[in-house]
């Protein structure tokens, strides 16, 4: 296989978020760890979780769930990340057409790549991909808590390139949703780009950047006319 097709995770291959509560994850974490006087807490982890984003989207740093909690002053309760993950879970699931798509894509001799921001620990996700049946389609995973970088850095793009063998940019075509970290970033270090509407990106984290993406699609089945397209016009 010499190409490959790179996916961003929440948002691409996830189900939509729809409009919730940012804190509210955090306000189970709190009232599971410090039942008598949650709210102190509450605050810690959301400032916390907030200049982790800002150090990520300004520097391109990435963060984790273990280090928002030690900058809380807290332990990883399991009760309380149970009562966490429990929030985020609906949102994790991956859309009905998810492994089909990649399927097909396999199918086409294609090498496919995993490329996600996440705060979380990557045992997570990989719970949660083998849950909705994909985790074995990937051939390579990159998950930005495992870096000290996030997207768009190139070096978070250069990793899961290397995962893959260490194609050349060229060679890969990148889905995402996100301009700022998916599109600009891939497009930053040489691949071509798949653009799907960024339904769940929050008003506070969308980054406005002046890029455009090689193609856009509306579902992510369309993936499949694209790379076909894409190949055709640039047969390896």
């Amino acid at each position: 296989m010499t190409r490959a097709v790179v996916f961003d995770l929440a948002g691409t291959l996830t189900v939509p978020m729809p409009p919730m509560d940012p804190g509210e994850p955090w306000r189970r974490y709190a009232a599971a760890a410090a039942p008598a006087d949650p709210a102190e807490l509450l605050a810690r982890l959301i400032a916390g979780e907030r200049d982790a984003f800002l150090a990520c989207r300004d520097g391109g740093l990435s963060f984790t769930f273990g280090r928002i909690l030690d900058q809380a002053g807290v332990s990883p309760l399991p009760a309380a990340v149970a009562a966490y993950r429990a929030c985020w879970e609906p949102y994790t699931r991956c859309v009905a057409d998810a492994a089909a798509v990649l399927s097909a894509l396999r199918d086409r001799g294609l090498a496919i790549g995993l490329l996600s921001n996440t705060l979380w620990p990557v045992r997570w996700h990989h719970e949660f991909l083998a849950r909705d049946g994909l985790l074995d389609l990937f051939d390579a995973m990159v998950f930005s808590s495992e870096l000290p970088v996030a997207k768009p850095h190139p070096d978070a793009f250069r990793a899961v390139l290397d995962r893959l063998g260490g194609r050349a940019p060229a060679d890969c075509l990148f889905v995402g949703d996100r301009m700022f970290e998916d599109i600009s970033g891939a497009d930053g270090v040489g691949m071509q780009t798949v653009a799907l509407p960024d339904l769940t990106v929050a008003d506070e984290h969308r980054v406005l950047v002046d890029v455009e993406p090689t193609y856009r699609i509306s579902r992510l089945s369309e993936v499949l006319d694209v790379v076909d397209r894409w190949l055709a016009r640039s047969p390896s």
